[in-house]
């Protein structure tokens, strides 16, 4: 049995809800088709290479993600907290809930050598942020004094903060950020005691009072540059 199918039945195994089962199934085989790269098998091959093998069937050939498949967009994103997810991803400081794709991916890290990831991490960091076209609302005065609440660790152009450990928010489609700041509101994100970082965005995102209030600022964001 290769990598690939080993994965695949534990994840049929360890995930609940059987649809999802299937698509994270789906999910990793199509990312282990051309060829699974375990516990650092492939260590020596540079970032690029460790990414298209084992991270582009999902978030694309150059990072720009998949709305389709729920992957966000990785390029231009810091290389710490590229790692530093991939990281939670394998430890269980980050859950897969009802995201398949998520789900396929902690199926990914958990046989992912560490060094392995931080090389990942560095070549995703070194890459230029996509131009994203997305059908979102106007942005409104009222979303950009929502986003002002942001600014001290994103910053004014949503480009993050690697010093704060605050990632980039231009640059990534709405339906994701959306989507992470209900994760850290209902306790999906930020719930473990050991993710630091997670537990001061959970504090902040629980001053977001309503999904209308998230989808402004998100609209705010939609029309800052990468």
């Amino acid at each position: 049995m290769n990598a690939g199918e080993r994965l695949t039945l534990r994840a049929g195994s360890r995930i609940a809800n059987a649809q999802m089962a299937a698509k994270a199934a789906a999910i990793i085989l199509a990312a282990t088709a051309s060829g699974f790269a375990p516990a650092g098998a492939r260590a020596q091959e540079t970032g690029g290479d460790l990414y298209e093998t084992n991270c582009a069937a999902c978030h694309g050939a150059a990072g720009e993600g998949n709305a389709a498949l729920q992957a966000p967009v990785l390029a231009g994103q810091g290389e710490a907290y590229l790692a530093r997810q991939m990281a939670n991803f394998a430890s269980g400081k980050r859950r897969a809930d009802d995201n398949p794709t998520a789900a396929g991916m902690i199926f990914i890290l958990e046989e992912m050598a560490q060094s392995d990831a931080q090389v990942i991490a560095k070549y995703l960091s070194s890459l230029a942020p996509p131009s994203i076209e997305q059908d979102r609302a106007a942005a409104s005065f009222k979303g950009r004094g929502l986003y002002s609440g942001c600014i001290s660790c994103h910053g004014a152009k949503g480009q993050g903060n690697e010093a704060l450990g605050a990632p980039r928010l231009s640059a990534q489609y709405g339906w994701y950020v959306e989507g992470q700041i209900k994760a850290f509101k209902n306790g999906a994100r930020g719930f473990h005691a050991d993710d630091v970082y997670g537990k001061q965005m959970k504090a902040m995102a629980d001053t977001v009072r309503s999904d209308e209030d998230a989808a402004l600022i998100v609209d705010y964001l939609a029309t800052l540059e990468p």
